[in-house]
């Protein structure tokens, strides 16, 4: 038989573990935005700095994004509809970009892929979707 102290114990280590759990798997609202940002590799290529992606008025910021390298950020979504876009460096070069407006209730997979020359091109779905 188990003591009340050992029961006590293991009944918390599972309502913590419960509550872990929730965070990292329920996290995900029907309407957030998942972001992905690819930066392509190239010759001579240099890493793409203070990159932040905007959804609306919530926003994420990476301080290098190295050629070949993928980063991703799930954000809900704010404004009016909330527009996509993002502020970066590029080859000491300051880009600043516009996507589309994403309808509001709904939502979306995004890609953003970084050229070496520091172009960004986009594309996007309704989740439930995947973009390669």
């Amino acid at each position: 038989m188990k003591s009340a102290t050992t029961h006590s114990r293991s009944t918390g280590l599972v309502w913590t573990a419960a509550f872990v759990m929730s965070i990292g798997l329920g996290c995900v609202r029907r309407d957030d935005v998942q972001v992905r940002v690819v930066y392509e590799n190239g010759a001579n290529a240099k890493p793409v700095e203070n990159f932040t992606v905007f959804v609306g008025a919530n926003k994420s910021w990476w301080a290098t994004i190295s050629p070949g390298e993928s980063v991703s950020v799930v954000l809900p979504p704010a404004g009016e509809p909330p527009q996509v876009s993002a502020i970066y460096t590029a080859a000491g070069s300051k880009k600043d970009w516009r996507g589309p407006s994403l309808p509001a209730g709904a939502g979306y997979a995004v890609e953003l892929r970084l050229a070496p020359n520091g172009a960004l091109t986009e594309r996007h779905c309704t989740r439930p979707c995947s973009l390669p």
